[in-house]
């Protein structure tokens, strides 16, 4: 069904910039040593940006993956999934279709019956997982997950918004749509959240760059001044890291909590070494500022 005539949706652009600010985040650092290393002839600084990119490059590739890999397909047989990567894809008919949920966040189809496809075995599989002491499926869905009756459409809910998405069901399936106006006024209504979301990615990634533009340039033949600028860029970046990983080590603490009192065991070990690495990134960060 993926290559039948439709309408096709990617990913909605609210999801896609943070995964845009990964792929600068993972480049920018080896960038910023090849940068600084051929700038300023140190052989030594070529060889670390080389190794750097060698070890982040990957993760690049695979956000670059993450971004293209996922769409939604509406046509004439019914509505085609490629999710996020790793968790497959999946087809349905218009017949098995009962519902089309829009409560924010909870987006997505409720099917008449289970379907045994694997996009649905994995969905149910991860259902419970918690990142950072929130869970990443919204508690509305839980019970049609572990049935495998539910198709996440979060991911795209942008589009119903904008208005083409809504446009596509309506062509195809107006029975889903039927009440769509006084869904789309209560369910759909902008979030000042993904808004407040959107300008820190924006402005991190923007002192990030600055700071791979403040090392690169820090070892180069500038004035007193730029070259004072450039360093206190760099002492920026740094400072947004510590600062950052001491929010992300406060959240794992809060999942080891979590995992604790569920006598998860395992999964409160795992998350306590991922604080303890994550303190380490972020002390070596602040050190760096203290220089």
């Amino acid at each position: 069904m993926s290559n039948t005539p439709g309408y096709r949706f990617p990913l909605a652009r609210r999801r896609r910039w943070p995964l845009y600010a990964g792929i600068v985040f993972f480049l920018g650092l080896p960038a910023a040593l090849l940068l600084g290393g051929a700038l300023g002839g140190d052989a030594a600084l070529l060889t670390a940006g080389g190794v750097v990119a060698a070890l982040l490059l990957p993760f690049a590739l695979y956000l670059g993956w993450a971004l293209w890999r996922p769409v939604l397909v509406i046509s004439d047989e019914g509505v085609f999934l490629r999710g996020p990567a790793g968790s497959g894809e999946v087809s349905v008919t218009w017949e098995q279709i009962e519902s089309l949920r829009l409560d924010a966040g909870a987006e997505g189809l409720v099917l008449r019956a289970p379907d045994e496809s694997k996009f649905t075995a994995r969905l149910r599989n991860w259902a419970g997982v918690r990142i950072n002491g929130a869970p990443i499926t919204a508690a509305r869905n839980l019970e049609d997950i572990a049935e495998r009756r539910f198709i996440p459409l979060d991911a795209f809910a942008a589009w119903f918004e904008e208005g083409s998405l809504r446009d596509a069901f309506a062509a195809h399936a107006p029975q889903l749509t039927a009440h769509f106006d006084a869904l789309r006024t209560q369910a759909l209504a902008p979030n000042p959240k993904d808004r407040r979301v959107l300008v820190w990615v924006l402005g991190l990634t923007g002192v990030y760059v600055l700071g791979v533009i403040g090392f690169a340039l820090a070892d180069f033949e500038l004035s007193p001044t730029w070259l004072s600028a450039a360093k206190w860029f760099w002492k920026l970046l740094f400072f947004v890291v510590a600062l950052g990983m001491a929010a992300v080590v406060w959240s794992n603490l809060r999942s080891v909590r979590h995992y604790l009192i569920e006598r998860q065991w395992g999964m409160a070990v795992f998350w306590l070494l991922a604080g303890l690495v994550q303190a380490g990134i972020g002390l070596l960060a602040l050190a760096e500022v203290l220089r």
